[in-house]
């Protein structure tokens, strides 16, 4: 649970000790009421759009593998409320509790062009070829009220070249690039081991998997997943993307003509319910 606006400010614990032998207490909130500023709905739709006021950033309700409730009850919904510093954005979700290592779902906020879905980017500075890219700078904070079962990342979708066209081109996909902030369910990343790198100070352990198929069955397009796990949660801060992009291209993981399509902030939804706030999103590339 993280919440810079409501705070947990102390929790006060009994423990009856049970012999001498040393034990690990694990303390996780789960099904948390959420509370706080008043909020409202946006869309409930599935993969609704809906621009942010004066910025390039687009929410987008993706439910990507939804077929995996089996038509069990779930919602998921794009959302909004009033702060004192202006509209702040967000989403909720309530799936059923996970059953294999799959997900349901991936709410997010995007900047630049999704080549799963086509059209125009949100930004003139993206799509663009790795090698002209100097930095591609994440700023984020992020207040989520959740169980674990999620993880907190920025995805970037590498294509063949910087083509944009209006049409949706998952065939030219070569590569998905998962950078993972905050993983508590401790979702697995690829079956090859890469090791671990430092970069912009953080410790990542990095792995990544051929072929990597979509798990919805919704296309028989196939690419490389390549995923950097931070070895710690951060749910703020600031991060070069196009460092984990240069990585890339020493470990023979990308090419230098490969295209940047876009930066997708993300909850990767594996179950329960929660609710996300984008206290801070920003993307700047150069």
């Amino acid at each position: 649970f993280y919440s810079p606006t409501h705070p947990i400010r102390a929790i006060d614990i009994y423990v009856e000790p049970r012999g001498t032998t040393p034990r690990t207490l694990d303390l996780c909130l789960l099904d948390v009421v959420p509370y706080g500023l008043p909020s409202e709905v946006i869309s409930c739709t599935d993969w609704e759009r809906f621009p942010i006021p004066g910025t390039q950033n687009v929410l987008i309700n993706n439910v990507w593998n939804k077929n995996l409730a089996r038509g069990r009850p779930n919602k998921q919904c794009l959302t909004k409320r009033h702060t004192d510093a202006g509209d702040q954005f967000g989403w909720t979700w309530d799936w059923p509790d996970i059953e294999d290592s799959s997900s349901y779902a991936a709410p997010e906020v995007v900047w630049g062009r999704k080549p799963w879905d086509g059209g125009d980017s949100t930004t003139p500075d993206l799509p663009r070829r790795i090698d002209a890219l100097q930095s591609l700078s994440l700023d984020y904070a992020v207040e989520i009220m959740a169980g674990q079962s999620y993880n907190l990342n920025a995805t970037m979708w590498l294509t063949q070249t910087e083509a944009a066209p209006s049409t949706p081109d998952p065939q030219n996909v070569v590569a998905e690039v998962m950078v993972r902030f905050n993983n508590p369910l401790g979702i697995a990343g690829g079956d090859v081991d890469d090791g671990q790198v430092t970069l912009g100070g953080i410790p990542f352990r990095v792995t990544h998997q051929d072929a990597h198929a979509d798990a919805s069955g919704g296309s028989s397009t196939t690419w490389k997943m390549v995923v950097y796990d931070a070895t710690s949660s951060r749910l703020a801060g600031q991060f070069d993307l196009a460092l984990v992009l240069r990585d890339m291209l020493a470990m023979g993981l990308a090419q230098p003509e490969n295209g940047v399509q876009g930066v997708e902030f993300i909850t990767e939804v594996s179950g329960g319910r929660g609710e996300v706030w984008l206290n801070r999103f920003g993307v700047t590339a150069r």
